[in-house]
């Protein structure tokens, strides 16, 4: 029946359809009732059918009570080829494969990174601002308590993204012409590098111990044998050690400015071929603070390098006040 359910799938059949055309079959579901389109969906995301034993797929909402909830797939604790699979494992990476390319069809605009997400605040309350896009309107951000409260908690501070881009860029085209910028930036994406690893490998780290007390339970339970137990726990100990030898490793590594000129001449092709992203407004952006007309410049909230006559033009016209991490 599984062989079954992935062939269908594999050949363009949704999940709907697959339920539909074995309930008109007559084939028993693993609940006895009807098939229907998740039952077939979970069926084909569990891994289980390709050799693995997954673990956490639900929890008890609370020790009081004996309902559970379903976690999302990347809680679940998977430990790699335990038994004998059904699907062969490349079979398997094929069919999750054709399904994420499925769901990337079916949802082209979510999760967007918005240029400058996290770095732009709003002048007059201190708070982040939040990307804005409105029909027949360019994209641009609004300070986030207006956003959620109205006009009761503050005033829009709205600014377009195109013109915020235009503003960046002609600055980074003045400021590639200093050497000194060159080395920062370069400091800034290497650290920023080593960061991400480190606290990638650190969830690695949580995830594996929460795969131990997850097997343990299991073996309390009378769930797994001793001996399967014994097996993945080791594995699990070890690869956790590992991931922590791994992280020792990174820390101790010195950041070392790589070729200046081939560093110069990636920001610049990237410039040229995708302008402002996201991923080179954090690299060379600490944050951005937009005031509007009539609103006092306050150093404790701040903290900006900026001059008596930049405050007093704030106060008088509004402005953009843009620091750069270098």
């Amino acid at each position: 029946m599984v062989k079954k359910i992935y062939s269908l799938y594999g050949e363009g059949y949704g999940y709907s359809y697959i339920a539909n055309f074995l309930n008109k079959e007559g084939c028993p579901s693993p609940s006895g009732g009807a098939w229907n389109a998740t039952t077939i969906r979970r069926i084909i995301c569990s891994s289980v059918y390709a050799g693995d034993t997954v673990q956490g797929i639900s929890e008890k909402v609370s020790f009081k009570s004996k309902k559970t909830r379903r976690l999302p797939e990347d809680k679940w604790v998977i430990t790699k080829n335990t038994h004998e699979p059904i699907i062969e494992r490349e079979e398997y990476a094929r069919i999750q494969e054709i399904r994420q390319n499925r769901n990337k069809r079916l949802t082209p605009h979510k999760g967007k990174l918005h240029t400058f997400k996290g770095l732009l605040y709003c002048g007059g309350c201190g708070k982040l601002m939040h990307a804005r896009k409105r029909k027949e309107r360019p994209m641009g951000y609004i300070c986030g308590s207006y956003s959620k409260l109205g006009k009761s908690s503050c005033t829009s501070h709205h600014i377009n993204e195109r013109d915020l881009c235009e503003i960046v860029l002609n600055d980074l085209i003045e400021f590639l012409k200093d050497e000194d910028v060159i080395k920062v930036l370069s400091k800034n994406r290497e650290k920023n590098d080593k960061d991400i690893l480190i606290d990638t490998l650190k969830k690695q780290i949580e995830h594996k111990k929460r795969q131990q007390e997850i097997i343990y339970q299991d073996r309390l339970e009378g769930k797994i044998s001793e001996d399967l137990f014994l097996r993945i726990n080791k594995k699990t100990e070890n690869n956790i050690l590992l991931l922590k030898k791994e992280i020792e490793n990174i820390e101790k590594r010195n950041i070392k400015i790589k070729d200046i000129d081939v560093f110069l001449e990636s920001i610049k092709n990237n410039l040229c071929q995708k302008g402002i992203n996201h991923e080179m407004a954090k690299l060379v952006i600490n944050k951005i603070v937009v005031f509007e007309k009539g609103e006092e410049y306050i150093e404790k909230i701040w903290n900006l390098n900026i001059s008596d006559e930049e405050k007093k033009f704030i106060r008088e016209s509004g402005a953009v006040i843009i620091e750069y991490a270098f």
